[in-house]
Formats: C-alpha cells, sequence, structure tokens
C-alpha cells in the first residue's frame, strides 16, 4: 500500500501527483508508487483476465523469441510489464503525458520482448480517444518496439470486446444515443475485411505479418489495413463523445499512411506482359487492397451516421474540412474549425470578437427523431457558414465622496452568419437570443446595480371628442329640406400597443452572488409573443407575423427585425440602459479584471427541418480605475491641441448673423400665434355655424307653415 499525506493513495492520484512534480521540476516523473499501485491493480481477475494468457503466447519455435528464463534475466523486477501496461492505461485515461513518455521509454528499453507492450498501448490509446486527450493519441501513434500501430490495430481486432462494452477494459463507456443494430452489424463486419494476420516476432519486438506462404512484399499491405483498423476504431470512439481534436489528429494519420502505402505499391508493381509499359498488382495484392478500401469507406460513413445521429455535428465539419484541403492539415485557425475569441480593453472600450463556423456550435434543440440521411442533407447547406460577434461597451468612472461608481453600457452588439442563404423554403441562421454578461474578478465593492424595469407590451387609452356637420342632398317636397342636413356629437375611446420585436431585460448573472449582471435581448412578435426556439414548426398563430407553421412569403427578410444579411445590430441609442458598480476609493488607480461572457441562440429552419443552436463566448480584460475627469481633460487637450484657433468674425458677418436670428424669432412666433386655430376653436367654430343654420332652417320652415295657412 502507499499512502500520502490524506491516507491511502489510488494509482489514479499517484499519477497525477507525478505529473504535477514533474512539470514544476522539469525533471522525468518518479514513477515508483504508482507503478507498485498498478501491480496490485493489474492482478485484480477483472484487469488480469486480459492479460494473463496473452503473456504465455507467442511463436516460441522462434528464435529470437525471448523464453521466460532469459527473460527474467534482462528484466529488473520492479519492471512487470502487465504492471506498467496497467500504468499506461490509467495515465492515457487521465492526459498524463510526462507519465506515458517515461512508460513507453520503459517499455521500450526493458519490455519489448513482452506482447502486452502492444496490448496495453491498443487499449490506451482507445481510453486517450473516449477522454478527448489529443495530444495523448498523437503520443501513441508514433510506433516504439513491439507497440506499432500495426500491432495495436491487431490487439484492437482481436482482443478488444465490441459486445461488452462499458463491462470491457478499459471500461470505454457506450454513449447513450446508439444507431441501429444494422450500424452495429456493418461495424462487426468491418472485421471480417481485414486479412488473415499473426504476431512475429523480430529483432527489436514484436510486429504483425501475413500468414505464412504470403509472399514477403505483401506483409506490408497487411500490416497497412490493420493500421487503418485501429485509425477508424480509435475515431469511432472519439466521434461518440465528439472530441474534434483527436479525430483531427487521426485523420492526419490516416493521411500519412495513405501516402506511405502508396510508395509500397508503386515497388509492388509488375510489368505486365500483355501491353508495353503497362504494370499492376497481383491478384493476392489487389483482393488486399480492395478490401482495406471498401473498410475504409464503411467507417467512414459510419462516423458519419454516427455523429450525425448524435447530432456531433462538429465531427463532419472536421471530416469535410479535411477532404475539402485535400488531407492537407489546419491545425490552427478557422481552417480546423476552432472558434476564434478574442477580448480586449482600451479607453474605456472593451471590446469582444467571436468567429466561428456554426456546425461547430453545439445543437441546443433540433426536430426530434429526424432521419440521419435528412438531416446529412441540411448540415450540407451549413457547412460554409459562419457566424461572427462584434460586441463593444462603454465604460466610466467617475468620482464620489466615498466611492468609485463604474458604469457600464452597451455601445453596440453585432451578429450576423456569412454565406447564409435565405429564400422562400430556406430561412438562414438568425438570432433569437442574445446574452452579454458581466461580472468584476474581485470581492470588493458592491453587487450590480441595473436600471431597466421588467415590462410588459405597453397598451396607451386615449380619450377623444368628435363633432361632425354635413350636408346631403333632399327633394325639399317630401322630405324638406331637413333631409339633406346632418350633425352628430360622439364620444370614443382608441387604444394603441406599443411593443418592439426584441424584449430587452437586465438581470442578474447566476452563481455569482449579484455580482454579474447579464443584458439579455430576446426575439418576440409585435404581440409580444416571445420566439419559440425549442420548436418554431408549433408557432401556428395566423394573426402574428411569425407564421412559422404557413412559412413566411416572399423573402423572410422582408418580415423579419433583422438586417439584408440576416443579422442583428443593438446600439446604445436604443438599448440606453446601464450597469453599476461601486469600489472603495482606495482602489483608485489600480487595475480591475473584468470576466464578459455570452451565448447567442441562433435558429435555422425549412418546411421539414428546424434546428437552434448556441454560440458561447468568454474573455477576461482588465484595465485601470481611472476617473472620467481624468480623462475627459485628457482627451480636451488632445483636441484643442489638433484644432485650429478659431478667427474674429468681421462686424458685417456679425450683423448679418443678428438679422437672421431676429429674422428667425419672428417666424417662430408667428408659427406658435399664427391664424391656425387650435383644436377647440376649430370645434367651437363648427358649432357656430351649425347654429346659426339650423335657426336659419328653423325660420324658414315657420315662413313657410304661414304661408300655406293663408
Amino acid at each position: 500500500m502507499v499512502f500520502d499525506s490524506e491516507g491511502l493513495m489510488s494509482l489514479s492520484d499517484a499519477l497525477r501527483q507525478a505529473e504535477k512534480v514533474a512539470k514544476k521540476t522539469g525533471e522525468p516523473p518518479n514513477l515508483d508508487s504508482a507503478l507498485i499501485l498498478a501491480r496490485t491493480e493489474s492482478e485484480h481477475p477483472s484487469v488480469a483476465e486480459v492479460w494473463r494468457d496473452l503473456e504465455t503466447r507467442g511463436s516460441k519455435e522462434d528464435p529470437l523469441y525471448p523464453s521466460h528464463k532469459l527473460a527474467s534475466l534482462v528484466l529488473e523486477d520492479s519492471f512487470q510489464s502487465h504492471a506498467v501496461g496497467h500504468a499506461m492505461v490509467q495515465a492515457c485515461r487521465g492526459g498524463h503525458i510526462l507519465c506515458i513518455r517515461r512508460l513507453r521509454e520503459i517499455q521500450n528499453q526493458h519490455l519489448s520482448g513482452s506482447m502486452l507492450v502492444g496490448l496495453f498501448s491498443a487499449f490506451g490509446i482507445l481510453k486517450a480517444a473516449e477522454a478527448g486527450h489529443d495530444e495523448v493519441v498523437e503520443e501513441l501513434l508514433q510506433p516504439t518496439m513491439s507497440a506499432s500501430t500495426a500491432m495495436m490495430g491487431f490487439m484492437v481486432a482481436t482482443r478488444w470486446k465490441d459486445q461488452k462494452g462499458s463491462e470491457s477494459y478499459p471500461f470505454v463507456e457506450k454513449p447513450g444515443n446508439t444507431p441501429n443494430s444494422d450500424w452495429l452489424r456493418k461495424m462487426m463486419n468491418c472485421k471480417s475485411m481485414l486479412p488473415p494476420g499473426s504476431t512475429h516476432f523480430q529483432s527489436g519486438g514484436w510486429d504483425i505479418r501475413g500468414l505464412p506462404g504470403l509472399h514477403e512484399k505483401l506483409h506490408e499491405l497487411v500490416r497497412a489495413s490493420y493500421r487503418t483498423f485501429l485509425v477508424w476504431r480509435t475515431a469511432v470512439i472519439a466521434a461518440s463523445q465528439c472530441h474534434t481534436d483527436v479525430f483531427r489528429v487521426l485523420l492526419n494519420r490516416r493521411q500519412a499512411d495513405n501516402a506511405a502505402l502508396a510508395e509500397v505499391l508503386q515497388s509492388l508493381e509488375t510489368p505486365r506482359g500483355d501491353k508495353k509499359g503497362s504494370s499492376g498488382l497481383d491478384s493476392e495484392a489487389k483482393k488486399i487492397m480492395q478490401d482495406r478500401a471498401k473498410m475504409d469507406s464503411v467507417m467512414n460513413q459510419l462516423v458519419e451516421d454516427y455523429s450525425t445521429k448524435n447530432y456531433h455535428d462538429a465531427m463532419l465539419y472536421t471530416l469535410w474540412g479535411h477532404v475539402q484541403r485535400g488531407g492537407r492539415d489546419a491545425s490552427v485557425g478557422l481552417g480546423a474549425g476552432k472558434p476564434k475569441c478574442v477580448a480586449q480593453a482600451q479607453n474605456g472600450v472593451w471590446e469582444m470578437q467571436l468567429e466561428v463556423p456554426i456546425l461547430m456550435m453545439p445543437v441546443e434543440y433540433a426536430l426530434v427523431d429526424e432521419e440521419p440521411h435528412r438531416r446529412y442533407k441540411q448540415l450540407m447547406l451549413l457547412y460554409p457558414q459562419r457566424a461572427k460577434v462584434n460586441i463593444q461597451l462603454i465604460a466610466a468612472v467617475e468620482a464620489q465622496a466615498n466611492f468609485l461608481q463604474v458604469t457600464v453600457g452597451v455601445k453596440h452588439v453585432r451578429f450576423k452568419v456569412e454565406n447564409s442563404k435565405w429564400h422562400e423554403s430556406c430561412m438562414g441562421h438568425f438570432p433569437t437570443v442574445v446574452m452579454l454578461s458581466l461580472t468584476p474578478q474581485t470581492k470588493e465593492g458592491t453587487s450590480v446595480t441595473m436600471t431597466n424595469s421588467s415590462s410588459n407590451t405597453v397598451f396607451k387609452i386615449g380619450h377623444a371628442e368628435n363633432i361632425t356637420v354635413g350636408s346631403g342632398a333632399g327633394d325639399g317636397a317630401t322630405r324638406g329640406i331637413a333631409a339633406g342636413l346632418r350633425a352628430s356629437a360622439a364620444v370614443t375611446m382608441n387604444s394603441t400597443m406599443k411593443s418592439t420585436p426584441w424584449r430587452f431585460e437586465q438581470l442578474p448573472k447566476q452563481d455569482t452572488a449579484d455580482r454579474g449582471g447579464s443584458f439579455v435581448w430576446t426575439l418576440q412578435s409585435m404581440k409580444g409573443i416571445p420566439f419559440e426556439r425549442s420548436n418554431p414548426h408549433r408557432m401556428a398563430d395566423t394573426s402574428s407575423k411569425w407564421n412559422w407553421a404557413r412559412r413566411v412569403p416572399g423573402n423572410p427578410l422582408d418580415q423579419l427585425p433583422f438586417t439584408s444579411e440576416g443579422g442583428v445590430i443593438f446600439t446604445g441609442g436604443d438599448y440606453s440602459d446601464t450597469m453599476m458598480w461601486r469600489f472603495p476609493k482606495t482602489m483608485e488607480g489600480r487595475k480591475l479584471r473584468w470576466s464578459i461572457e455570452g451565448q447567442i441562440h441562433s435558429t435555422f429552419t425549412t418546411s421539414r427541418y428546424f434546428e437552434t443552436r448556441i454560440a458561447s463566448f468568454c474573455g477576461d480584460i482588465e484595465e485601470r480605475l481611472k476617473l472620467l475627469e481624468e480623462k475627459k481633460d485628457k482627451d480636451k487637450g488632445v483636441e484643442n491641441a489638433d484644432k485650429p484657433p478659431k478667427k474674429e468674425k468681421p462686424e458685417k458677418a456679425e450683423k448679418d448673423e443678428k438679422s437672421k436670428n431676429e429674422e428667425k424669432g419672428e417666424k417662430s412666433k408667428n408659427k406658435e400665434t399664427g391664424g391656425v386655430p387650435s383644436l377647440d376653436e376649430a370645434s367651437r367654430s363648427e358649432f357656430e355655424e351649425w347654429l346659426e343654420f339650423k335657426r336659419f332652417k328653423e325660420e324658414r320652415m315657420r315662413m313657410m307653415s304661414e304661408g300655406q295657412s293663408t
């Protein structure tokens, strides 16, 4: 048993501690304690079942095969192959690269005669792929004695138990969303495409070769098939966890293996006698190469289907990018599919930039139970699209009597998707929720103070009085003059709704004890109905603009609150609310670090498919707490230094300007007291005319009645 300051130590703890000390001191890791623990764990029945029967296997008829007696004289007692191998697997699981390099050095110097070197190296690379340690996978793909990639591929094909899943060593977990039985059947059939092979000991260690009787030059083709199987079997495990960096390393290795194989094939080609200058491979070599090509194609398709089924679209983006570049490596930048995020601060302006391919953004919601083939076709449309985010904030520091007040507001927030397509049957990716959070990285000062109030849609109710006077035609004989006159008075009530397509809120940031705050914009209809990004197809309100079930007619950009590119821009002119913090005055002039985080939810929808993805970004900026007055004085001095002195106006120009001002004053006065009556005066005038006309009508009717009586 091995103990540390906290008690009994496990193998994982010993490897972690050895890695930590090695990084700190720059010395090779000391693995004495780890190997003692590894020896105990490797002899447990569940682990010993894997290696115990393999230890005694091998071609003992081979004169170069070391006997157990000779091996016991060469090997030190502390270097047992199963203990070193088990420590290797656990180091791969934890990503301890320095420990792995030291263990491989021990294997290469002292244990090259053991077949367990290839076995545990094969299990280690699978475990590293599952954990996402791309540096470890790249290290293990470099061949050593008895641990070539062909040897590891042979061990995976013959010793790895796919059906047991997590019960099999080294406990690779089975993914939750497993494809159908047909997919699993194809996975098992890939092993049958491998050519027959066997282990063979040669000077330096173990390796793979074909069956006895095979032409000596064709053994390299057999090894190439097992190398390909190792790469794709490891890629399947990486695809189950969506580890794109591991997948990128494997694709580069596959490209290098194909280039080396091309040279071998060129040397194997023999001249043909039927045509002058023609050459080719014999039937046996053709059979091996055809099976290898078929296995390569099937495994490629399985990775694509697996990634599509599990919504691991970053794997597809990595694969398609590798194919588009012709196998050339793009380890950095957007060519590799890695998001580019930059945060910087200068003179009170904080800026955050993000650029990421759409397929590298995780899927938040998507159409449930969509066929992988149909979804695959939709994803091909999204491959060239990239999301770009630019955020600028304005920070101001003011000095109060007993504290410093930092006020942060929005200058602008821009989001757009490049190469996005918009037409009647397809709507490109558009933002539905934008969230931006700020948190000061200090325990001093107060929590965040916000200026925006929570509110709903605003209704304005108006009161109006209306009097109408008019005249109409009448024959005067049957209905009289009164038939052509009408007058009415009414009191009306009207209401108007005030709403915007984006609902703006300020919320405290969670898990920061209200130290941080967030700006949140949510897409909504003009009726105040939030956009349902989890399933846009359910939004079938016929009286709303967001009639997603029937599709928006014409160009969707004509109906949506977006730019001509399908993006969105928020400016401080429209969203002037701010967030404030108060800090002690002793912090004046000190640097303060701020954490800027955010998420943008982007939705893509067609008549048969939809999805919502998340673009997350984060970054830290650091700026001194300089007072606003100092900045103003500094800027003012710069402006005065740049501007030339003002010239005095001539006397004539001053008189002309004075006369113009007087004329403007008279015009504004006439405008205020002009002949255009107010609303009440106009109504009163109309009412007086109606009364005068009514008296005239009554007098006329009286005179007509008197004439008839006489």
